[in-house]
């Protein structure tokens, strides 16, 4: 196995390319929403500390959990530096005072609340009408407990629907800040052109192109052979 000293580009064994795979399934596997570059470079810096402060040889899955722990702590830092505290249930009062803040806006707060509201509605109308009925529901009623008591069924059956329904929006809402792949359509080259047959005039003719005559012989022949069976030919 090639160490770090043998090669400068590999370290404990591992390549670029196995780093890139794992900060990806990192990414991929994160919940946080936002910019997946950001996320990417936050798992790869977890495992550029992992392997940098290990002494022996780090399993795959210790990297996966450093490449975690590094998006964790790159979200969490973000959100100290805005005053959030580090319990999760009570963000506290600095953290609310950032996002409702009393600073004039520089943008006027109806032609901002109309935006949103076309974005809600443009999202809303892409969900299936089940999920949209059962948000709609929701905002109307304020509680899962609420929407379960209308519809009349149990609480445990429609609280998943309601999760899976509020996964389904925000991953319409954020679509945007995800890269989509590219796939590139397979373009398969032409096959030579067998001049002087059948095959080769029917070749020129789906290509709009004007046969060669070495082709046109072969048709008139074909069509020749085509009237003595008393059959139509096909080309002319």
């Amino acid at each position: 196995m090639t160490t770090a000293c043998d090669c400068p580009d590999r370290m404990h064994g591992y390549g670029l390319g196995d780093l890139t795979a794992i900060a990806r399934r990192a990414t991929a596997n994160a919940r946080a929403r936002g910019d997946v570059d950001l996320l990417h470079e936050a798992a790869w810096n977890g495992l550029v500390d992992c392997l940098l402060a290990s002494e022996t040889h780090p399993g795959p899955c210790e990297l996966a959990v450093a490449a975690r722990d590094g998006i964790l702590n790159d979200i969490h830092q973000w959100q100290g530096h805005r005053g959030r505290r580090k319990s999760w249930g009570n963000p506290g009062a600095r953290f609310a005072a950032y996002w409702h803040s009393d600073l004039p806006a520089l943008v006027d707060p109806r032609i901002e609340a109309l935006v949103d509201r076309i974005a809600t509605e443009q999202v809303t109308h892409k969900l299936p009408r089940h999920q949209a009925d059962l948000l709609l529901l929701l905002a109307a009623t304020g509680s899962v407990q609420a929407v379960a008591t209308a519809r009349g069924l149990p609480y445990e059956t429609v609280k998943p629907q309601v999760r899976q329904a509020r996964r389904c929006w925000e991953d319409l809402w954020f679509d945007w800040e995800h890269a989509h792949r590219v796939r590139h359509a397979k373009i398969r080259p032409r096959r030579p052109i067998q001049h002087g047959t059948i095959n080769g005039y029917a070749q020129h003719r789906r290509r709009y192109e004007q046969a060669c005559d070495d082709c046109r012989h072969a048709a008139r022949a074909y069509n020749r052979a085509l009237a003595a069976c008393g059959k139509k030919g096909k080309a002319k």
